[in-house]
Protein backbone atom coordinates (compact mmCIF):
# COMPACT_ATOMS: atom_id res chain seq x y z
CA UNK A 1 0.00 0.00 0.00
CA UNK A 2 2.83 2.27 0.69
CA UNK A 3 3.15 5.51 2.61
CA UNK A 4 1.23 5.60 5.87
CA UNK A 5 -2.22 4.66 5.41
CA UNK A 6 -4.63 5.37 8.08
CA UNK A 7 -7.27 2.84 6.72
CA UNK A 8 -7.34 -0.19 5.65
CA UNK A 9 -10.46 -2.36 4.82
CA UNK A 10 -10.86 -6.02 4.33
CA UNK A 11 -13.00 -8.98 3.30
CA UNK A 12 -13.33 -12.24 4.16
CA UNK A 13 -15.32 -13.09 1.01
CA UNK A 14 -15.94 -11.53 -2.46
CA UNK A 15 -18.54 -8.96 -3.45
CA UNK A 16 -20.70 -8.66 -6.38
CA UNK A 17 -22.82 -6.33 -7.81
CA UNK A 18 -26.46 -7.15 -6.83
CA UNK A 19 -27.85 -8.00 -10.08
CA UNK A 20 -25.50 -10.63 -10.46
CA UNK A 21 -27.24 -12.29 -7.64
CA UNK A 22 -28.37 -15.88 -7.88
CA UNK A 23 -30.47 -17.06 -5.51
CA UNK A 24 -29.91 -20.80 -5.10
CA UNK A 25 -32.11 -22.42 -3.13
CA UNK A 26 -34.70 -21.23 -5.92
CA UNK A 27 -32.77 -22.68 -8.51
CA UNK A 28 -32.27 -25.66 -6.06
CA UNK A 29 -35.83 -26.04 -5.68
CA UNK A 30 -36.77 -25.58 -9.90
CA UNK A 31 -34.32 -28.41 -10.06
CA UNK A 32 -34.76 -32.56 -9.38
CA UNK A 33 -33.67 -35.34 -9.51
CA UNK A 34 -35.76 -38.45 -10.25
CA UNK A 35 -38.83 -36.43 -9.90
CA UNK A 36 -37.90 -35.25 -7.11
CA UNK A 37 -37.04 -31.30 -6.14
CA UNK A 38 -33.42 -30.97 -4.92
CA UNK A 39 -34.43 -28.45 -2.65
CA UNK A 40 -38.44 -28.77 -1.80
CA UNK A 41 -39.42 -27.32 0.96
CA UNK A 42 -37.67 -23.92 -0.23
CA UNK A 43 -37.26 -23.21 3.67
CA UNK A 44 -35.23 -19.94 4.30
CA UNK A 45 -34.56 -18.97 1.26
CA UNK A 46 -32.60 -16.09 2.34
CA UNK A 47 -29.34 -18.00 3.15
CA UNK A 48 -28.93 -21.83 4.31
CA UNK A 49 -31.62 -22.86 5.41
CA UNK A 50 -33.47 -26.48 4.24
CA UNK A 51 -35.87 -29.04 6.12
CA UNK A 52 -34.81 -32.38 7.17
CA UNK A 53 -36.66 -34.02 3.97
CA UNK A 54 -34.68 -31.21 1.39
CA UNK A 55 -31.79 -33.79 -0.57
CA UNK A 56 -29.86 -30.27 -1.09
CA UNK A 57 -29.17 -26.52 0.40
CA UNK A 58 -27.21 -23.87 -0.65
CA UNK A 59 -25.50 -21.63 1.47
CA UNK A 60 -23.36 -18.37 0.19
CA UNK A 61 -21.26 -15.64 1.02
CA UNK A 62 -20.95 -12.65 -1.64
CA UNK A 63 -20.12 -14.52 -4.97
CA UNK A 64 -19.61 -18.19 -3.53
CA UNK A 65 -22.36 -20.53 -3.64
CA UNK A 66 -21.43 -23.61 -1.47
CA UNK A 67 -24.56 -25.91 -2.26
CA UNK A 68 -24.34 -29.38 0.70
CA UNK A 69 -25.87 -32.76 -0.09
CA UNK A 70 -27.68 -34.22 3.14
CA UNK A 71 -26.47 -37.64 3.11
CA UNK A 72 -29.69 -38.84 4.72
CA UNK A 73 -31.72 -38.49 1.35
CA UNK A 74 -28.71 -40.54 -0.47
CA UNK A 75 -29.47 -44.05 -1.53
CA UNK A 76 -28.82 -46.81 0.76
CA UNK A 77 -29.34 -50.48 1.84
CA UNK A 78 -32.38 -48.44 4.25
CA UNK A 79 -33.28 -45.70 1.22
CA UNK A 80 -32.83 -48.09 -2.05
CA UNK A 81 -35.40 -45.59 -4.22
CA UNK A 82 -33.23 -42.36 -3.25
CA UNK A 83 -30.84 -40.85 -5.48
CA UNK A 84 -26.85 -41.78 -5.38
CA UNK A 85 -24.48 -38.94 -4.61
CA UNK A 86 -23.51 -38.93 -8.41
CA UNK A 87 -26.81 -38.36 -9.40
CA UNK A 88 -27.40 -35.28 -6.73
CA UNK A 89 -23.84 -33.88 -8.08
CA UNK A 90 -24.65 -33.99 -11.64
CA UNK A 91 -28.22 -32.90 -10.79
CA UNK A 92 -27.01 -29.72 -9.21
CA UNK A 93 -24.07 -28.86 -11.69
CA UNK A 94 -26.85 -28.61 -14.54
CA UNK A 95 -29.02 -26.36 -12.43
CA UNK A 96 -26.42 -23.60 -12.75
CA UNK A 97 -25.20 -22.64 -16.17
CA UNK A 98 -21.22 -22.30 -16.78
Amino acid sequence: MGGNPTTFAGSDHGFAPQWLAVNANAVLFGASVGGASLHASNANAANCGAATTDTTKACWAGGTIQVYVNPARLQSTANPTFPTYEQVRTAVRNAFPR
